[in-house]
């Protein structure tokens, strides 16, 4: 296997264009776990960029793609609403390696960030590969997702610390694969990764709660509705529509309360 230690985004990025079957390198706790979703034949390891910086900026929380699950958790910067989600992995080794632009480029249906950064409505500064520059541009995580943008480079995530953000993950145990995980943002952005079905927002039931007061068996028509989900050995597609109508239920009136 090839490896690459480039030490600017320009060099990282031409490097990804010329080698097919290649990645970009963070942490590696995705790429060197059993049953990592690529087999790469290079790794472009991104250590050396510089991107390990938790800064405030004016009204915005930017925080650089390299920084790891226990950087983010130690910084006073760092909202409450992101450390409830970054305590989802439960592996005190793991948290020490794994980056928070790892788990977002992952963006499995286990992910442990995603959901609760779609919460936040986070914007990411990537960098791309334009002419032969490195083109900067920031992008929504929404969009991001639903574009799936290869041979893009997360230089950053940006987010309103001050947003009323709630998280909620379901396992058998905290080291299990997890059935779903859920986030609300007030007032009505609801986000769920399913297991087997990926990272879904809520339109339905986030047009109804902005809308206004929605009762239980509304709210209920409405996830049923809008969450695709499939039964596997984490549960059943109804059970999981379950969890994801529970616990963001519960979520909504907490952050109300």
């Amino acid at each position: 296997m090839e490896f690459f230690a480039p030490k600017t985004a320009l060099e990282a990025l031409t490097l990804k264009a010329e080698h097919e079957n290649s990645a970009f390198l963070g942490g590696g706790t995705e790429l060197n776990r059993l049953g990592a979703f690529t087999h790469p034949e290079c790794l472009i390891s991104l250590t050396g960029l510089g991107w390990n910086k938790i800064e405030r900026k004016g009204e915005t929380l930017r925080l650089g793609s390299l920084v790891t699950f226990t950087q983010a958790l130690g910084s006073d910067l760092v909202p409450e609403g992101l450390k409830e989600a970054l305590r989802f992995m439960a592996s005190f080794p793991k948290r020490n390696m794994a980056t928070l632009a790892g788990n977002v480029a992952r963006h499995g249906d286990e992910s442990y960030l995603v959901p609760t950064l779609l919460a936040y409505g986070a914007r990411l500064v990537t960098v791309t590969l334009k002419d032969g520059k490195a083109s900067q541009k920031k992008v929504s995580l929404e969009s991001y997702l639903e574009n799936e943008m290869d041979g893009l480079l997360i230089k950053a995530i940006e987010l309103d610390p001050k947003k009323v953000v709630r998280s909620k993950r379901f396992a058998l145990t905290q080291e299990s694969h997890s059935s779903v995980t859920v986030a609300y943002g007030a007032p009505s952005v609801l986000a769920a990764a399913v297991h087997g079905s990926g990272i879904q927002l809520l339109p339905h039931a986030m047009a109804a709660l902005e809308g206004g007061d929605v009762d239980r068996a509304r709210f209920h028509e409405l996830v049923v509705q809008d969450v695709q989900a499939v039964d596997d050995f984490t549960g059943s597609a109804a059970y999981k529509r379950y969890l994801v109508e529970e616990g963001l239920w519960e979520l909504a009136r907490e952050a109300k309360a």
